[in-house]
């Protein structure tokens, strides 16, 4: 049974949470300074080996964008959550995240903060290991693919307020690791801060203007 009650956490640069959805629930991520990208990973509740697939959501959606009303898949094609809401581009579902190895053989430099730890740190307490945390979905990501198949990772198009909104269709954990890339254009080199409001599906959700004033502005 859904719960009554909304669950909102402000999540710093480079920072993580683990969220708990309800079938009928909504999860709305919402961008506070701008041009910031989070990593999501999801599984079903009852089942953690029953998670996110980017395969079967490419697939079943017959696309890479996870627009709106898309359905997130899992590996054993069990429909997780539908995508209700993307106010700026569309998420990407990919299958890995930045990580301290990729980070060192992109850029040569060790012990980056990543997702990939991030995503790790969050799932602890439900026992995630690296096989947990691998297929992630990447609203706001812009990535620009030309004819030749060559693809380059672009600034984000998401502002200040801009949110995306998942609606559970299984009682589901949800990562977040806030992305601390700052080495490509991801989040535009500069992490900011992000917003996670879980709640009833009919609830009100936060205006930005309230999510700011809590959070003490800019």
């Amino acid at each position: 049974m859904a719960r009554n009650a909304t669950q909102e956490i402000l999540l710093d640069p480079r920072a993580h949470t683990a969220s708990e959805v309800d079938a009928g629930e909504a999860l709305r991520i919402t961008v506070v300074d701008g041009q910031q990208v989070p990593d999501i990973v999801l599984w079903a509740r009852a089942d953690p080996a029953d998670r996110l697939s980017p395969t079967a959501s490419q697939l079943l959606n017959e696309s890479y964008l996870m627009m709106p009303g898309c359905v997130l898949y899992s590996q054993r094609a069990t429909a997780l959550a539908e995508v209700e809401a993307c106010t700026a581009g569309a998420g990407v579902i990919v299958g890995g995240s930045c990580s301290g190895p990729l980070n060192y053989a992109r850029f040569g430099i060790p012990d980056t903060p990543n997702c990939r730890t991030n995503l790790l740190a969050a799932g602890a307490p439900y026992g995630a290991e690296e096989a947990d945390v691998q297929h992630i979905y990447c609203p706001f990501m812009t990535i620009r693919r030309d004819a030749d198949g060559s693809y380059v990772i672009d600034l984000p198009e998401a502002e200040s307020g801009d949110y995306v909104e998942l609606l559970a269709l299984v009682d589901l954990v949800v990562l977040t690791s806030n992305c601390p890339q700052e080495r490509t254009p991801t989040n535009a080199f500069n992490p900011s801060r992000l917003h996670v409001w879980v709640g009833p599906h009919g609830a009100s959700r936060p205006t930005i203007d309230t999510i700011l004033e809590e959070a003490g502005g800019a």
